[in-house]
């Protein structure tokens, strides 16, 4: 993933990835290869505080990929459980205070619609190009954290962690 983010940022193009920063090692070799470029990184982090809705975001996927290609794994809100066992609070990194993240956004799909989540980044994104002197329309790179509950750019199905639910 980092390689292809190092060829479309070497062209000169912005770029938006959705990396699950379960671990701080990740976001710092984003962090490396947007350093390496000049390029931007804004992380936004989503959320969902609604155990029950993430539960039936689960379930709802599992049925709407039955008999597909697509698989969701995990497919049961007890494999949910479990990773979130085994991942030990891993993911905690961006918000416990150990890290400093320059540009960071934190979107609960529980609380708010999507329109309004979506305006939320989009009005988050344009602060950091108007903080940047000759700046882009756009932040260079965009990483979405997709660490535990909700997912990027799947809006409002997929219970994972990170930028929209």
């Amino acid at each position: 993933m980092f390689k292809y983010c190092q060829t479309q940022l070497s062209l000169g193009l912005s770029i938006v990835v959705d990396c699950p920063f379960a671990r701080v090692e990740l976001f710092d070799e984003a962090h490396r290869v947007a350093h390496k470029f000049g390029a931007t990184v804004a992380v936004v982090d989503v959320t969902i505080s609604d155990q029950q809705l993430w539960q039936q975001r689960l379930e709802d996927r599992v049925q709407q990929e039955a008999g597909t290609s697509k698989c969701h794994k995990p497919q049961t809100w007890q494999q949910i459980q479990q990773l979130m066992v085994r991942y030990n609070g891993c993911w905690q990194w961006s918000t416990n205070g150990s890290r400093q993240l320059e540009h960071y956004s934190l979107v609960d799909s529980a609380r708010h619609s999507l329109d309004d989540s979506v305006q939320a980044v989009l009005d988050f994104l344009q602060r950091i190009t108007d903080q940047q002197p000759g700046a882009a329309k756009e932040p260079d790179a965009v990483a979405a954290s997709d660490s535990r509950k909700d997912a990027v750019l799947d809006w409002g199905t997929e219970p994972v962690h990170n930028c929209y639910g």
